[in-house]
């Protein structure tokens, strides 16, 4: 597919570079991207004059941050922003020239890590995007974690459903059940949880 409207740094991607998919869509935009943002270390893949399709260059070019120059953030960029950042999340900057009660609400919503109304400005610009990439990663480690949590509360209740099965068939304590399925795991080269599963598969209908 082709992008008319859109143009690829001409020299490619710098070596050790962050990796940025620019969209530059306000009319009255005279920003110098490429030479705004090499000093901070960031290196523009393609720039793109419109946001129609930009969940599909974000799949093809896996950029590291997203930034988005745009007169107002409407329901579509919200959607389409929302839908990258189900699929394929990464910092993303979006300077706009409107705010209205609830905006941030909704760009927040929409999974963008720093908002700015205003034109671009060169000595705020390394903030901005500073601040998009450390809030990104706190981010995404509070998903992890609570993914983590997630994980060990269901392995809990596989473990305790376990043992109350081990309990009824052999008439175990339920500190005898336990030591019976810890080292019925061990034995096997499993983790508890993963026994667990397997005798409520095998004994619980």
């Amino acid at each position: 597919m082709n992008y008319p409207n859109s143009r690829a740094a001409p020299d490619g991607l710098k070596r050790g570079l962050r990796s940025v998919l620019l969209v530059s869509a306000r009319p009255s935009s005279n920003v110098d991207w490429e030479g705004a943002l090499l000093p901070l270390g960031l290196s523009v893949q393609q720039t793109l004059t419109e946001t129609h399709g930009l969940l599909a260059r974000v799949t093809a070019l896996k950029p590291q941050v997203l930034i988005i120059e745009i007169e107002v953030p409407d329901e579509a960029i919200l959607s389409e922003l929302t839908r990258i950042h189900q699929a394929h999340p990464l910092p993303v900057v979006l300077f706009s020239n409107a705010y209205s009660p609830g905006m941030c609400e909704s760009v927040i919503a929409a999974g963008v890590s720093s908002y700015i109304v205003d034109s671009v400005r060169q000595d705020r610009l390394s903030a901005a995007i500073d601040l998009a990439i450390a809030r990104f990663a706190q981010v995404q480690a509070l998903y992890r974690e609570l993914a983590l949590t997630r994980v060990k509360l269901e392995e809990r209740k596989l473990i305790e459903r376990a043992k109350g099965i081990i309990m009824k068939q052999k008439r175990f304590s339920e500190s005898e059940a336990y030591t019976q399925l810890r080292q019925s795991a061990m034995n096997q080269g499993l983790t508890i949880a993963e026994l667990a599963r397997r005798v409520i598969a095998v004994f619980d209908e």
